[in-house]
């Protein structure tokens, strides 16, 4: 993307976040075309089933709170099935070629298992700001009145707080520091966020 080059180039420290909802949509739009080329009703109804519960598969590797090397190991085990043709969905071959152009290699920005060293708060989408206005305008929705208004947000400072212990906390664990050590030029992201000794 070059996009992502020039804001690496210009702000060198910067680190760019992609919108996993905007992610996900592109690759269930990629597979609804592909099954609608299918001429037969009840084939297209079969691959549309098939690629929805494959693109269920990958949304749940993408968005799940696991290491960095779980992840690869999920994803290696789905695209080894997408090329032997396990998954049943039209173009396999195609499929896992758009994922390994298209978002495989920006994998860092978008997927949990890397985003959860950083200080994101849960936040994915491109701007922060964003996510965070929509996450609380989520927390406090409905709320009656002013002072069940004050409550809610209480509860949303502390839900942030812990989210910004467990970040921290998971930071200075073995396993934070072994998995940077498997992928040493992931090592130094670690700097960013917050020192880990």
């Amino acid at each position: 993307m070059p996009a992502l080059n020039a804001l690496k180039a210009v702000f060198p420290e910067s680190y760019v976040y992609l919108c996993r909802k905007h992610i996900h949509s592109d690759i269930e739009a990629w597979l609804i075309d592909k099954c609608n080329s299918i001429s037969q009703c009840a084939s297209r109804l079969q691959a549309l089933r098939s690629s929805m519960e494959a693109l269920t598969k990958l949304i749940r590797m993408f968005d799940s709170r696991i290491s960095v090397e779980e992840y690869h190991n999920e994803i290696a085990s789905f695209m080894n099935d997408l090329s032997a043709g396990t998954l049943r969905i039209p173009e396999n071959e195609k499929f896992r070629k758009y994922l390994l152009k298209t978002w495989l290699p920006y994998q860092e920005h978008f997927v949990f298992a890397y985003l959860m060293r950083r200080k994101t708060y849960g936040k994915s989408t491109t701007n922060v700001v964003e996510g965070s206005h929509s996450s609380f305008k989520n927390f406090v929705k409905g709320v009656p009145d002013f002072y069940n208004f004050l409550e809610n947000y209480k509860a949303y400072v502390k839900k942030m707080y812990k989210q910004h212990i467990t970040s921290k906390l998971y930071l200075s664990t073995s396993s934070f520091k072994s998995v940077n050590r498997l992928h040493p030029n992931l090592y130094r992201t670690k700097q960013r966020c917050f020192y880990v000794k």
